[in-house]
């Protein structure tokens, strides 16, 4: 069964988190950062999820890396905020292997196990 790893959400509620986020942005469309997703760590997205905010899940291409999943306000920042992840583990095909998994506030989640229940929101912008 895949691993799926659950990021802080990337909330940009208060006007010093969407200063943060714009800056992570950097001007980056939608569009551009799918295809960053794509081209350089070979993720794609499976799945967003609309209601009051967005999730979004992203899978590699190699069914043995782990899932990622982040629920954010706009589409751009969760984009963002998993490429950021995905820096910061070395987690894609020229980022090389071996990537630290225990950093971030995450939350490791397995598919199929039961309810969600809300992670650590250190170094994150989760509420």
């Amino acid at each position: 069964m895949t691993e799926c790893i659950r990021l802080p959400m990337a909330c940009a509620c208060q006007a010093e988190r969407r200063a943060t986020l714009d800056a992570l942005i950097d001007g980056r469309t939608a569009t551009h950062l799918l295809h960053e997703l794509y081209w350089e760590y070979s993720y794609r997205v499976t799945h967003i999820d609309v209601d009051m905010w967005m999730g979004i899940t992203i899978e590699h291409y190699d069914d043995d890396k782990p899932r990622y999943y982040i629920e954010c306000d706009r589409l751009e920042d969760g984009l963002a905020r998993l490429i950021e992840r995905l820096v910061s583990v070395g987690d894609g095909v020229n980022q090389g292997e071996g990537a630290d998994e225990g950093t971030g506030g995450d939350q490791r989640l397995l598919q199929g196990d039961g309810p969600v229940v809300e992670g650590s929101d250190e170094g994150g912008d989760g509420r």
